[in-house]
């Protein structure tokens, strides 16, 4: 039985709190899915950089410890190994993703697009420190430690040549 003045709004609408959308199959609000958020207008998928770990989520998260690189994500992806989502990166992909200290990047090439912005397809590859360098992270090159040099080639660590490369 309604209260007069609510007969010609339909069921469902605007009566069920945020997080929720009404289920009309079975006349009752439900919680929106994981990788889904709920306002006014039901529950819509989250966006790119974003998840929803839990059912009732009223907003998305940004991903903090990896990347969400598709819409309606309930976990965020992992970022490959040896590297992380620096704070404040937006992680809309493992473009996103930098090494981590003690790391170094290998492949550099493509990792920007014609106009200078991220290339979204882009994967890193970080590699481990190799022996007498220092590895800071993110994009810059290993650098010997102090007493450290090249061989002759260049090509390992512990000679007496400076290398500018590695």
């Amino acid at each position: 039985h309604k209260a007069p003045g609510w007969e010609n709004i339909p069921r469902g609408i605007a009566l069920c709190p945020a997080g929720t959308f009404f289920n009309f199959s079975v006349n009752v609000c439900e919680n929106c899915h994981e990788g889904t958020h709920g306002g006014e207008n039901g529950c819509l998928p989250c966006e790119i950089g974003t998840f929803a770990p839990n059912k009732g989520m009223v907003k998305c998260v940004p991903c903090s410890m990896g990347f969400a690189d598709t819409e309606g994500l309930s976990v965020c992806l992992a970022c490959p190994e040896n590297s992380a989502v620096p704070t404040g990166s937006p992680a809309l992909s493992a473009a996103h993703c930098s090494c981590d200290r003690g790391t170094y990047l290998v492949n550099s090439t493509n990792r920007f697009n014609a106009t200078g912005g991220i290339n979204l397809d882009w994967v890193p590859v970080c590699k481990r420190c190799p022996p007498g360098a220092t590895c800071d992270g993110g994009a810059i090159l290993p650098y010997p430690r102090q007493g450290s040099w090249g061989n002759k080639d260049c090509r390992e660590y512990g000679g007496d040549q400076e290398c500018t490369e590695w």
